[in-house]
């Protein structure tokens, strides 16, 4: 997650409380906001809906999807980061950034014009600076099927 990265060292803890904090906030969100939703949508939620709304529906949904991709980090059955002890917290900044700019690379790297590829890679570097562990998985897909031909 960005904090990780941000503050150059992963920490097990943080991260569980940022699943239960994303999880109680958006649960408070549920309760006290308007029962269909933001205004763009609220009409259509209406006329499609008696009891759950399709808006509510939505957000349970994306709620429970985050709580069992994020199970492991909640119960503490996440291993531990094996070399947050070996290195220093610039270390890690660094490999944030530069696995950010790989990923956003190699997700623009098949578009066309060339004026396109450039300006989307700038686009996805910034979406894989926050989104991290998304950059990661980029890259070890990208890397895992590179094959060096002599």
């Amino acid at each position: 997650m960005i904090e990780d990265h941000v503050l150059g060292r992963p920490s097990t803890r943080f991260r569980k409380y940022q699943v239960f904090t994303v999880l109680l906030l958006w649960t408070i969100y549920l309760s006290r906001s308007h029962p269909h939703g933001p205004q763009p949508i609220r009409r259509l939620s209406t006329y499609l809906s008696r009891r759950l709304t399709i808006w509510r529906a939505f957000i349970v949904f994306s709620l429970t999807l985050y709580a069992s991709r994020n199970f492991a980090r909640v119960v503490g059955l996440e291993s531990p980061e094996p070399l947050a002890n070996l290195y220093k917290r610039s270390y890690f900044r660094a490999t944030w950034v530069t696995t950010a700019l790989d990923a956003g690379f190699w997700t623009a790297m098949h578009m066309r014009p060339k004026w396109v590829k450039d300006l989307a890679s700038v686009v996805f570097t910034l979406y894989y600076l926050v989104c991290a562990e998304q950059a990661d998985e980029m890259v070890h897909r990208v890397r895992g099927g590179l094959h060096i031909y002599a």
